[in-house]
């Protein structure tokens, strides 16, 4: 008698439950190995360094000629999925994986809430591939890249489909001349990180800094907030300003104290030295002890320094 199961589509054989648990617990050794290998991979792409891209590089919109820089619609990140196109075909010769692919991009707010675009490159002429792009109904941008194939595709073969980030960096936003602000704390008042004061009668009503729609701002505030942990000074003086201010004015104040760091590293092009802020901080230390010192004589006290452990 066949066994059609076996014989006629290949399934597998039938044994006992303890012999099917073995051969699963064998498996799922390989199985988390090969999981854990596929993390440090995925860890490992995500490290690897980025290529400057001119963000002068020219795509064809809806409105005519664009830039790479437009493509972000204001945002940080775009990805670009970079469409096949065979031109001259009918529709139905298009790719159908990319067609695939781009139809489950069907709702892009929540990237938008991430600072994030989404946007198809198409590798064709815009008036042509714009048709299908209207045909199929799709709503995400579209641009075609024909011209600049050779420029955005180094490195990768053309007429492929490719999925590719670009990040906006803080230079970006602000330019490569910082000149033009007096000094570093108008560059950081430029920022939105310089709290303005309102005083009537010489009482302080508010401290509060002014609402900007300066992105430099923002990536300045969160790479701050990330330092609650970090070690070096940066991570001490965000830690100390929340114990002292509360975790809203650390953040500024410590999106505050990089922007100044980085408005003397674009000025002067001289690499950031941390031992300069730690001997900031230290005659600030001194200074202020002396006030103290002062003011206690003033009084007719004398300072005493706590004892330490090693003098007890």
């Amino acid at each position: 008698m066949t066994d059609f199961m076996r014989d006629e589509i290949g399934a597998p054989k039938i044994v006992d439950r303890a012999t099917f648990q073995a051969e699963l617990d064998a498996l799922r050794v390989r199985e988390k190995a090969h999981t854990h290998e596929g993390d440090e991979i995925a860890a490992a792409r995500r490290r690897l360094p980025m290529v400057e891209m001119d963000s002068a590089i020219a795509l064809i919109g809806p409105h005519g000629p664009v830039t790479l820089l437009d493509a972000f619609e204001g945002r940080r990140q775009l990805i670009a999925y970079y469409f096949m196109w065979h031109t001259g075909h009918p529709a139905p010769e298009q790719c159908e994986g990319c067609t695939w692919v781009t139809t489950q991009v069907a709702e892009l707010s929540y990237l938008h809430s991430r600072d994030v675009t989404f946007a198809v490159f198409c590798q064709g002429p815009y008036e042509e591939s714009a048709r299908y792009h209207d045909f199929m109904g799709w709503e995400m941008p579209w641009y075609s890249a024909l011209g600049s194939l050779d420029t955005l595709l180094v490195g990768r073969r053309v007429g492929r489909m490719h999925i590719v980030c670009y990040l906006r960096l803080i230079l970006t936003e602000i330019g490569p001349d910082v000149s033009r602000f007096r000094n570093a704390s108008a560059f950081a008042s430029w920022l939105g990180l310089c709290p303005e004061k309102q005083i009537s009668g010489g009482k302080v009503l508010s401290c509060k800094t002014r609402k900007v729609k300066n992105r430099a701002a923002i990536a300045l505030r969160v790479g701050a907030n990330s330092l609650s942990r970090a070690k070096g000074y940066f991570g001490e003086f965000f830690r100390r300003m929340r114990a002292k201010l509360g975790a809203a004015q650390a953040i500024t104040a410590t999106a505050h104290k990089i922007a100044r760091v980085l408005y003397h590293v674009l000025l002067t092009r001289e690499p950031y030295a941390e031992t300069i802020f730690r001997q900031y901080d230290q005659q600030a230390q001194q200074r202020a002890e002396m006030r103290l010192r002062k003011q206690a004589a003033l009084l007719g006290f004398q300072l005493v320094p706590n004892a330490t452990p090693a003098d007890l």
